[in-house]
């Protein structure tokens, strides 16, 4: 009879390892998931960012391009000056 209560109590305990291995399971899923999707969000906000400073990059380099050359005060309507070429008049 001692065997039968043993074999109960390990019976119990695998059933019991079993269980916990599952929810240890289930949460290690659910914290990968939500490890790639903020991944995902960091990569695509810096994309992001390096799209504007590229742009502004660009900008910049344009109106040093515009600032360098000869001012003919040609200016549009919001005071924006236009890049007249004098060939161009």
């Amino acid at each position: 009879m001692p065997y039968l209560l043993s074999g109960l109590i390990a019976a119990l305990g695998l059933i019991l390892l079993v269980v916990v291995v599952l929810r240890l399971l289930r949460s290690v899923r659910t914290a990968h998931r939500a490890q790639s999707r903020l991944r995902r969000t960091v990569e695509d906000r810096g994309g992001l960012l390096r799209a504007r400073l590229a742009a502004v990059e660009v900008a910049v380099k344009e109106r040093r391009r515009l600032g360098s050359g000869p001012r003919h005060g040609h200016t549009d309507e919001n005071g924006s000056i236009i890049n007249v070429q004098p060939g161009n008049r």
